[in-house]
């Protein structure tokens, strides 16, 4: 209880900072995007930051290096840049490679003809599927993709979910 009860605490604390910055006077022309990462997987290990890609997006605050339980990010930038990144989290449950898993999240969140434009995309696997990973047909993927969406890899047996709601992303990696 006292977990979920941290968690909430935090997630308050990343909406007041949106709420602050915005207050602070920040133009119309910018764009705040923030976002909350779970590592809900079995094991209770922490996951390890990859590799990103940022397409565009400044960060107030970045997406850990290690991600424990939770974390939250805050991303900025001009409304005609639009917000675009993608990160990849690797998870390690033994020395085996049958036991090294990728987590790929990505997101967009652009301002066209007076409305936002926010998607979401992913997929998880053995980490052997991360090895190299073709940013065009990610980001491909993404463009085509909807603000929410579920998958789960049969083979290694993990799944990831993320949903857009407004401004912020929520994203559970099991």
């Amino acid at each position: 209880m006292a977990s979920s009860q941290a968690v909430a605490r935090k997630e308050e604390a990343a909406l007041n900072e949106l709420m602050k910055q915005a207050k602070e006077g920040k133009p119309q022309d910018e764009m705040i995007f923030g976002g909350w990462l779970y590592n809900n997987n079995t094991s209770k290990k922490p996951m390890k930051l990859h590799t990103d890609k940022i397409w565009s997006g400044d960060f107030h605050t970045k997406y850990p290096a290690v991600l424990e339980e939770s974390a939250s990010f805050v991303q900025t930038e001009k409304r005609e840049n639009g917000i675009k990144t993608a990160v990849v989290y690797s998870l390690s449950t033994g020395e085996d490679i049958l036991n090294q898993y990728g987590f790929l999240l990505a997101w967009s969140d652009s301002y066209t003809e007076g409305k936002h434009i926010r998607k979401t995309y992913g997929y998880c696997g053995l980490m052997e599927k991360f090895r190299h990973i073709d940013w065009e047909k990610v980001e491909k993927e993404l463009d085509e993709a909807s603000s929410s969406f579920t998958y789960y890899d049969a083979l290694s047996r993990t799944s990831m979910k993320a949903a857009i709601h407004a401004n912020m992303i929520y994203a559970d990696f099991m």
